[in-house]
């Protein structure tokens, strides 16, 4: 009996071993989750990076639900955890961060406008024949603001104690012509100077609105006393 039961023991094994190495096929999304969560570490520097970690989030959960689902019949499921753990704490992690910037990097005592909204799209009114400026934008004069844009190219590249600001870099930078609101003439304060910077640039100052005195003269028709200039640390 005992020489029966030895001969049959490896009949009973061998469906488990098989069982032990048998392949479990592994969801597309789940390597597809872990590379984007990868990508998502620019996230901590670059806002299109959120977006990565947005889109891993999303992945990550339609993964695992695809695995769960499956009552074990797919792989994957370590990896997948890896990749949505990783795209959730870069996207907490990358939207606090630039959070962060973003209400830090106005200079103390200065009102961050927009160019676009609240310069470029307040065109100067007529008014009874007169030409006027806008009143939101009359409503700035004499202000602090702080502003972003672009610095307009010219040949003198360091040392500028004054330079034309412009709303967005395909006018500056690639030899197009500024509208009128489109530009902001910025005087640096005394002893004050700054190096022209490729791309984004923040600039606070105190601003000064002004109306076209002449028709057919395209030049700045607002000023701006400038007391701050860097790089911009957000794009936005």
């Amino acid at each position: 009996m005992s020489q029966l039961i030895d001969e049959t023991t490896p009949a009973v094994q061998e469906p488990r071993q098989r069982e032990e190495f048998t392949y479990k096929p592994v969801p597309p999304l789940a390597p597809v989750t872990m590379v984007i969560a990868t990508c998502a570490v620019s996230s901590l520097v670059s806002i299109f990076g959120i977006a990565l970690a947005l889109a891993g989030v999303v992945t990550g959960f339609l993964c695992m639900t695809q695995i769960l689902r499956s009552r074990g019949e797919l792989g994957g499921k370590i990896l997948t955890l890896i990749g949505l753990t990783l795209s959730v704490s870069l996207l907490v992690g990358g939207s606090s961060l630039h959070a962060y910037i973003y209400a830090t990097e106005v200079p103390e005592g200065f009102r961050r406008i927009s160019f676009l909204h609240d310069v470029s799209e307040k065109a100067p009114i007529l008014e009874a024949g007169v030409v006027k400026v806008h009143p939101d934008v009359n409503e700035m004069n004499g202000k602090k603001v702080f502003i972003k844009g672009f610095v307009y190219p010219t040949r003198q590249t360091k040392g500028l104690t004054e330079f034309v600001l412009v709303k967005d870099s395909e006018k500056c930078c690639f030899g197009g012509q500024p509208s009128q609101t489109d530009m902001i003439l910025v005087r640096m304060e005394p002893g004050k100077t700054i190096d022209y910077m490729e791309g984004l640039v923040s600039v606070a100052g105190e601003f000064k609105a002004g109306v076209p005195q002449r028709s057919g003269v395209l030049a700045p028709i607002y000023e701006l006393k400038g007391a701050y200039y860097s790089r911009a640390k957000t794009a936005y």
